[in-house]
């Protein structure tokens, strides 16, 4: 069995308010949104410390897009690596040269899940 891979390519999205990174996935992310299912190929994993909870999100990179937690998001944890795990990626080799998508926070102004 082939483990899907992520590949960092962005190592600084701005607009979080933790340490925020863009991955591009070898195989998407699925999930339902508005009745519909979602395919996610690139995400933002971000880390969250708000009201002292320690968190991970997963979240979509789709510029406009709210920030829903993905598979991946987990609380009591601040490890994108662990993150991707749980979601059911390794990671792969970081491609930074890849092109990405200028802007920051899907949704929000500060990057914060509600």
């Amino acid at each position: 069995m082939v483990v899907p891979t992520a590949h960092l390519i962005d190592d600084d999205v701005p607009g979080f308010a933790g340490e925020a990174k863009k991955y591009r996935l070898s195989e998407p992310i699925r999930h339902v949104e508005g009745g519909r299912e979602q395919a996610e190929h690139e995400v933002i994993v971000f880390i969250s410390t708000k009201f002292n909870n320690p968190e991970t999100v997963v979240t979509t990179a789709r510029r406009g897009a709210s920030i829903r937690r993905l598979p991946g998001s987990i609380q009591g944890f601040t490890n994108h690596e662990y993150s991707l795990f749980v979601a059911g990626y390794a990671l792969g080799a970081p491609d930074l040269a890849a092109p990405a998508e200028a802007g920051g926070a899907p949704g929000t102004a500060d990057g914060e899940a509600g």
